[in-house]
């Protein structure tokens, strides 16, 4: 209920990176949807729900979830991939 007051346009879930965004949506965000409380969020009803990452990651985790946050909160600005992978592999391998 808490929950309801803040009503945030958008949440961040830790606990699910091993998830898949179908699994996640059909789990998770299923879940959301059918719960008496969770279903009022602005953020569920706007399926601005998301896998929030990993708690700690690196620089190269980092430029994954840049893209995937970008991609999802600006789809009209950012799509496909932001950053060049073959050039990211040739950095890290040297």
């Amino acid at each position: 209920e808490t929950m309801l007051e803040v009503d945030p346009d958008s949440i961040l879930l830790r606990g699910h990176e091993t998830k898949g965004r179908g699994e996640f949506e059909d789990t998770v965000l299923a879940f959301m949807k059918d719960h008496d409380t969770a279903s009022q969020l602005t953020a569920v009803r706007n399926d601005m729900v998301f896998r929030g990452g990993p708690i700690y990651s690196g620089p190269l985790h980092h430029l994954f979830l840049v893209e995937r946050y970008a991609t999802a909160y600006f789809p009209e600005t950012f799509e496909g991939e932001l950053f060049d992978r073959d050039e990211l592999a040739g950095i890290v391998t040297g």
